[in-house]
């Protein structure tokens, strides 16, 4: 489920914001963890290991627009394999195990939130170890 809100976010300002608040921490890299869980398992695993490390522009995307959180919330709630931000945003994503499963979600989340489209589109199986 790929869900659309109307709510801009400036490519340029989640840049910044990003730069700024990785300035004020220091932190480590889960990439080892995340690689072998990205080589390892059923598809189910896999999916959850790779929305598991997140996606950086979260924790000031979110804090500026914590409708788009609430979105991937939703998203979690209604039974996603794991959810995110895309990019820098505005679109929230969901993996679910099932095309009806992601059919229900995007009409709730549709009816949840005036003006946000939700898309429902297959995923093709192109993860690390798939080829």
């Amino acid at each position: 489920v790929l869900a659309l809100p109307e709510t801009p976010v400036s490519t340029q300002w989640a840049y910044r914001e990003l730069a700024a608040s990785r300035a004020s921490r220091r932190g480590g890299s889960a990439g080892a963890a995340l690689l072998d869980g990205l080589m390892r398992g059923s598809t189910e695993e896999r999916i959850r290991a790779m929305c598991a490390r997140g996606n950086d522009f979260e924790a000031v995307v979110f804090g500026a627009h914590p409708e788009l959180g609430s979105i991937r919330d939703q998203l979690e709630g209604l039974g996603a394999l794991g959810a995110r931000l895309s990019g820098s945003g505005s679109a929230v994503f969901g993996l679910f195990g099932s095309a009806s499963q992601a059919s229900d979600a995007g009409r709730a989340v549709e009816v949840l939130h005036s003006g946000v489209r939700c898309h429902v589109g297959e995923m093709m199986d192109a993860l690390p170890g798939t080829y």
